[in-house]
This record gives C-alpha cells, structure tokens and sequence, in this order.
C-alpha cells in the first residue's frame, strides 16, 4: 500500500527540499516583476519628505532648462559647473518657503520664512541626495558593472566635516549660505532637563490651577499618567501615546515580610519608537516592562491610575466595580503568592486604551499648562526625557541605562547634556570654603524655578472684540454670511471659511498673549530689581473659553491638595472613578473637604473615644478595649455618623482597619495587622487570623456527620459535635477560642475587666462620659493651682510606679490632656456606678 505524502513528512525534518518546477518559475517571475529597492524599505513619512523634495527638484530643473537626471551623473563625475545648479536650488527653496502670517499690525498680515535653521537646509540636501542615488544611481550600477564604484551618492549629515566627496562639497558650502541669509546655525532651543520638582510643579498646576487649563476629566487624568511615565524612565513622547491595555498587567502579590498583607502590583511594557519597523530581532531591545506597586501619593501612582482607567472602562475580567477591591485585597490563599487581575478577552486587542491620548493633544495640553504656570521659556516635553536620563545616569550602569531611553553613549554623551550645567563648580573645585546651601542650589537647578504665575494667559472680552474690526475677518464674516445664506452652515465652503476665521484669531490671540507676557516679565523684573510691588500688574481675566469643562475643571481644583497628599488613595480613587465617568460628582466636594480637614487630624478611635497623639497609641488603646466588637459582624458606626449608609464589617479586626484606611483615612487606622496566630483543632496546625475562615471551610466535609473533637479526646474526652455551627460554639465554649471563629490563639493577648463601650452610644452612657470628663477637669485645675474644688471628687485608685498624672501633652504619653476620651482615665477612677 503507498504511502501517503503528508504522512510521511509528519516526523521527518528534510534536508533536501523538494521544489516544484512551475511554481520555482512563478516565485522569479514575481520578484522579477518588483525589483529590490531601497525605498519600499523606508519609513512612510521619510518616503513622503523624499518624493515631495523631489518634485521640487524636477520643477527647478524645468525653470532652470537643465536634465533632472543626467546632472547627478555629472556630478559624480565631479564637473566643478553642476554645482552651481545644485546651489542655486537650495537657495531658491529657501527663498520660495515664504507664506503670509497673521500680525498684530495695521499691514494685518507679513511674509514669514518657514525655514530659520541652516540644519534645514542641510537636511533637503541629504533627502535629496540619497533619493537620487536610489532612484537613478542604482540602476546605473547595474547597467554599467565595471565602472560600479564611480556611480555612487551618498551623504549623512552627521559625517559632514571628516568625508570628502561631491556631495560633501556642496554640504560644507550651507553654513556660509545660511550666514549670508541669516538662518540660524545653530538650535532654536535651549536644551533643559526637568528635575523632579519641575515636574510636580507641571501636574500641580494642572490641577490647583483646572480652571485656567480647562480640558476633560479623561484627558486631565491621561495627561498625568502620560508625564509620570516619561519622568519614570525617560522614554520618548511617540513610545508613550494612546497606550493599550495589552501594555498593562495588574497582579497580587503575597508580601514576604508579612504574609497576610497582599500587595496589587503593575508591569507596564514600552515599545521603543525611531526604530527600523521591518527588520529581524535578534535581540530583544526593542521593547521592556518595568514594574510599580502602590505610591503613597496618588498623582504620582501609575498602579492606581491603570486600575482607575480600568474600573471605570470595566475592563477586569472579575468584574471589579471599585478600586478598593483592586488596590486593597484581602489575604491569598494558602501556598499562593500570585495572582493575576486579568483584562476581559475585548480588551486584549489593539484598539482598546488604557491611556487614550496622542501625541498631539499632548502637547496642546502641555503648552497650556507651561503658560499658566508661568514659565518664561518655552520648555518642551523632551525636557522630561533629558530630566530622567540625567536621573538614571549614575544610579544604573551604562548598558542598562542606554537599554531603558533605547539610544547609545555616543548619543547620551552628545545630545543629553543640558546646556545649564547642575553640577556645583566651586564646591568641587574649592570644597568646604565655597559650599553652598543644598536647598538652594537643588532650586535654582529647576528649569522652572524662574517662573512667575501671575503673568497674563488670557485676553480680555475687549482684547478679543478688538480683532473683529480688522479688515481680513471683517471680509471673512461677511464670505460665511453669504455662504451659509446660499448653500447653508454645514457645506464644505462654509466650513472652510469658519476655519480659516477661526485659525486667524487663534494666531491673533497667541499673539498678542505673547506680547502681553513680554511686556509683563519686562516691568515686572525691573521694579523687583528696585524693591517695588507689582500688585498692580496682575490681572484677573475671566475664563471666556472652554466653558463646557467648567464644573468639572471646578472639581479637579477641589481635589488637587488631596492628590499630592501622602497615605490619602482610599476612597480617593474611586471618586475619580465617577469623576472621569463624568458623573455628577460636584455634591462631593463637602466630602473632599472633609478628607482635607480630616489629614490634619490627630488619631482618633471611631468608636467614639476621642483623639489620640499617634496611630500607636489608637492601636494601643483599640487592642486593649475594644477587641470584643469584632468577634461577629457589626455595622461601622463612623459610616453612620456620616450618613453613608449602613456599612457592615466582617468578623475580623483587619476588616475594621482596611475599611478605616479605605474611607475614613489611614491616620485613624489602628494597626491590627500582627495578631496572633491561631490553631486549628481539627488538623493541628497553626495559621493567621487573616484568612482562618477559608481555612476553615475546607474542612466542610467532616461536618457531614457529627465528629468528636480531637482536642478533648487528648484530654480524655470524647464530646461529639454537629455541624461547623456547633463546631464554632463548642471551640468557643470549652476551648476558649471566642475571638476567632472556630480556632484558639496561639498567645492569648490579656483584656482588662473594665467595661467597654458599646458601638452606639445611648443618651445615658453619653451624659456618663461628659461627667467623666468634666470631673476630670475640674481634678487638674485643682492639681494646677492647689485650690480644692467646690463639687466632690472620686476617689484614685493606688496604681504601683504611676505616681505621675498619665495624661501630660507630651510625645510620651498616648492621650492628650483635652481629650474627650472617656477610658483615658478609667483606670484611675472610681465611678458611681461602682
């Protein structure tokens, strides 16, 4: 029986291909068809820049009745008389790149160069040459093999002085050109780096300052996770925009210093821009990923930002409907450490974003910004590039450092440099005798540290009236009038028209703002330099643009002094989950105001025993009395106090302390993490409080039937018992495991008898604590100024080595002196009803 063919290749690898002889002759015939040409292999925008120089070309040409082609063969031939010709067109595209701009003036309108820099011109030349040497220099070659190497033009701007050539020739002669025309030969720019402060500075006007940088609550929050990751790694603007959720992965992660806490981890992946797109790899440089967990401060966060973009998206797979969900997690189970918040299968593909902004709005945005904040020059966003750079140079090793911005040390060492030099000269050329105060130099090595915020950003209504009357928008009107009239508002005539009366005062408005600010820093400067105020140059204008952001601009201002505070993500997150939602989030700010005044709070227990000195001494103080409350489920009584709604807290005391650090703020947060361990009776082992229900359920099973405890059979015992139900009360009965359901502590922590205080408070027992306290005073002002007090006194309990009152105001001493606490002092005293 014959084999088949496909079977007999299934585990064979062959050595010898056998070909097919029509379809080796259609494989040549197809490529005959398209030869290899260096321009398919280029970038589309260069392919673009290449052909539209090139037209031009052949237009000079047919003006100046020379051969566009024969030429570049005189010229590798090196005829001394083409290269006039080639002179000649790179100033006559010079001199043609005039347009008319819109001007302050009376004229209205004045011829612009769109070309100032000679590098310009250099690299017109460059584009032009490597064009011609594919397009009609190749072919060459190949037609005339022997004389190969005389038909060759090449030229690369970075080479221009130490390569010899036709080419080359005519490249040396740009400089003197561009002198002879006034083009600059050099930057246009100064090269800056931002530190960390300038970029604190950019996103805390971004937000204390929203309703002068009125944008969307989406693009506002994009833009901060846009400036974040390029201050993080330095990486270009292009390998930043419109980033995918496929970029992103969210985890958990056991914490290996303390098991039961549960840390929410980021990887964010960066694809490097400015590379060849159609090439082999055989190395992986051409993206990395990096890993973040949760900052303190939220404006900073990235971790937070991914999962706030994402909850409002619902983009988790689990279904997760608010932050604290992701950002606070309980503990994992047990012999797991990882696990992954995976994205819903939708969101895997390319056009889902989890940071949706280009490039382009970008750095609208980021103009604005630099304008409100009061920046005298005109700082780019590759100021954050160089920033991060010069930050990580020093902290990593070199290959490292050049792996993260995707460039070389030649290119760091050449054009990384900030021209304003960061390092202290004269302490390190004179040490000690010339030292300057770090502060001080860390500030003036801003790029921003010369700012000034009151300078103008905006046109007065008069200002902006005043450009109708000019004659080109006056003409303008009156062409959409008649257009509208005739073929209506929505026809391309017309909408032409309203863009072009749009981009003109536009233009007039920049204008004349650029005008105002130079006019502003001049005066300003001199009278500071003479002593004098300048409350009289500053100037409140009225927002009269972009007003449909204005509440919610009104809202991001409300919430600045809560971003760029420490240990405040709890329930911050989520609000700007309905904030980018676009929710009607503006009943809240009383809520904001709130979280405001709450930061500055000392420690207080919500049970409703006053303020503390430190979270230490509420930790100290919740352990001792109130460990009671959290032996079943119980409703926060600070919620209700609120009017929050009923909000209920499981049986555990790090449920009480992650629903504290979430919603009332982690200064009142008691520390319950490091509770004793427990034991299981029925399998003997010992695990943490945190989780022990789980645990617990695992052994489900053995409560189908009744079971005989194995604790009292070791006793000599044997007590049967039904159900997890009459498991927990039998452990709670005989064993004494009362604080955790079904387990005993490992190490029992000693309560005292004294009574505590229920979770509401009646009328009574709130009368009780206002005597406790008023007697309480009345003792220390008699103890201050040795008078007896008129009222009766209770009685002082002896207590050995507290001779001392306990209460003082010092760092010591774990209440304060006003403190409303009505257990502060009760072990001291004696109250009637004892």
């Amino acid at each position: 029986m014959p084999r088949d063919t496909k079977s007999s290749l299934r585990f064979a690898r062959p050595s010898v291909r056998q070909f097919n002889k029509d379809a080796a002759k259609a494989a040549v015939q197809k490529y005959q068809e398209k030869p290899l040409s260096e321009v398919c292999r280029l970038d589309p925008k260069t392919r673009q820049r290449r052909e539209r120089i090139w037209q031009n070309w052949e237009e000079f040409a047919a003006c100046a009745e020379v051969d566009p082609v024969d030429i570049w063969f005189d010229l590798c031939l090196g005829n001394p008389e083409v290269q006039a010709i080639f002179q000649g067109f790179l100033r006559q595209y010079w001199e043609q790149s005039v347009t008319l701009r819109p001007c302050l003036g009376p004229e209205e309108y004045e011829e612009v160069h769109t070309i100032n820099c000679a590098s310009t011109i250099e690299d017109v030349w460059c584009l032009l040459v490597n064009h011609a040497d594919d397009r009609i220099m190749k072919p060459k070659r190949l037609q005339d093999r022997e004389n190969a190497g005389i038909w060759s033009l090449k030229y690369s701007s970075r080479r221009t002085s130490s390569t010899c050539g036709p080419t080359y020739e005519i490249a040396r002669w740009i400089p003197e050109f561009g002198t002879e025309v006034g083009l600059n030969l050099g930057q246009t720019f100064q090269k800056d780096g931002a530190t960390t402060d300038d970029i604190l500075t950019i996103l805390s006007t971004l937000w204390n300052r929203a309703n002068d940088v009125r944008c969307s609550p989406d693009d506002r929050l994009s833009f901060t996770m846009y400036v974040v990751e390029m201050g993080l790694g330095g990486w270009r603007p292009g390998a930043l925009e419109l980033k995918k959720y496929n970029h992103v992965k969210l985890a958990w992660v056991r914490d290996p210093v303390n098991p039961s806490v549960t840390r929410t981890i980021c990887w964010s992946t960066v694809d490097h821009n400015k590379l060849r797109r159609l090439r082999i790899e055989r190395e992986q440089r051409s993206s990395l990923s990096y890993a973040l967990s949760v900052v303190p401060t939220l404006v900073l966060c990235l971790t937070t930002m991914f999962t706030i973009r994402a909850i409002r998206d619902n983009a988790f797979e689990a279904g997760f409907t608010s932050c604290d969900e992701v950002l606070h997690p309980e503990t994992l189970e047990e012999g797991v450490n990882f696990v992954e918040l995976r994205w819903k299968e939708e969101f895997m593909s390319d056009d889902k974003y989890i940071m949706p902004m280009n490039y382009h709005k970008f750095i609208n945005l980021w103009n604005e910004v630099r304008m409100v904040l009061g920046s005298r020059s005109s700082l780019r966003p590759y100021s954050v590039r160089v920033g991060a750079v010069g930050r990580l140079d020093g902290c990593l090793q070199p290959a490292l450092r050049n792996f993260i911005v995707s460039h070389s040390t030649e290119v760091f060492e050449r054009s990384y440099q900030p021209v304003r030099l960061r390092a202290n000269l004269a302490n390190i050329a004179f040490g000690d005798k010339a030292r300057h105060d770090t502060a001080l130099w860390e500030a003036i090595s801003n790029s921003l540290h010369n700012r000034d915020p009151n300078a103008p950003t905006r046109l007065t209504k008069k200002e902006i009236d005043q450009f109708e009357s000019r004659k080109d928008i006056t003409e303008l009107r009156k062409e959409l009038k008649y257009i509208t009239a005739k073929e209506g508002s929505s026809s391309q005539e017309a909408k032409k028209v309203s863009s072009r009366i749009r981009y003109t005062l536009d233009c007039l408005e920049r204008l004349e703002i650029q005008e105002k600010r130079r006019k502003y820093f001049e005066e300003a400067d001199k009278l500071r330099a003479m002593n004098k105020s300048t409350a009289h140059l500053k100037q409140e204008v009225q927002n009269l643009k972009r007003k449909r952001f204005g509440n919610s601009s009104a809202y991001a201002a409300k919430l600045a002094s809560l971003l760029f505070q420490t240990n405040i993500t709890s329930a911050l997150a989520d609000r700007l989950v309905a904030f980018i939602s676009g929710a009607s989030v503006l009943n809240k700010i009383g809520d904001v105001l709130h979280f405001r005044n709450e930061s500055k709070e000392p420690a207080r227990c919500l049970f409703g025993c006053g303020t503390f000195f430190n979270t230490s001494a509420l930790t100290r103080h919740v352990r001792h009395l109130h460990m009671h409350i959290f032996k079943a489920r119980f409703l926060c009584p600070e919620c209700k106090r609120m009017n929050l709604g009923d909000v209920v807290i499981e049986a555990n005391p790090c449920a009480w302390s992650s629903h504290v650090r979430r919603v009332h703020g982690a200064v009142h947060t008691p520390n319950l993490e490091s509770l004793p361990d427990v034991l299981c009776l029925l399998c003997d082992q010992q695990y943490k409080q945190r989780g022990f229900s789980r645990h617990l359920n695992t052994h489900s099973e053995l409560f189908d039937e009744p079971i005989s405890c194995p604790a009292c059979l070791q006793e000599g015992r044997k007590v049967e018992v039904e159900g997890m139900g009459g498991w927990i009360t039998h452990v709670a009965d005989v064993h004494g495991g009362d604080r955790v359901l079904g387990a005993i502590e490992v190490y029992k922590t000693s309560f005292s008898d004294a009574e505590t205080a229920p979770i509401d408070i009646n009328p009574a027992e709130a009368q009780h604590r206002k005597e406790l306290a008023r007697r309480r005073q009345v003792d220390r002002k008699r103890k201050a100024g040795n008078a007896v007090p008129s009222g009766p006194l209770p009685y002082k309990r002896a207590k050995t080595d507290l001779s001392q009152p306990y209460a003082h105001a010092s760092g010591d001493s774990d209440w304060e002196i006003s403190s409303p606490d009505p257990h502060a002092d009760e072990e001291f005293w004696v109250d009637g009803r004892e």
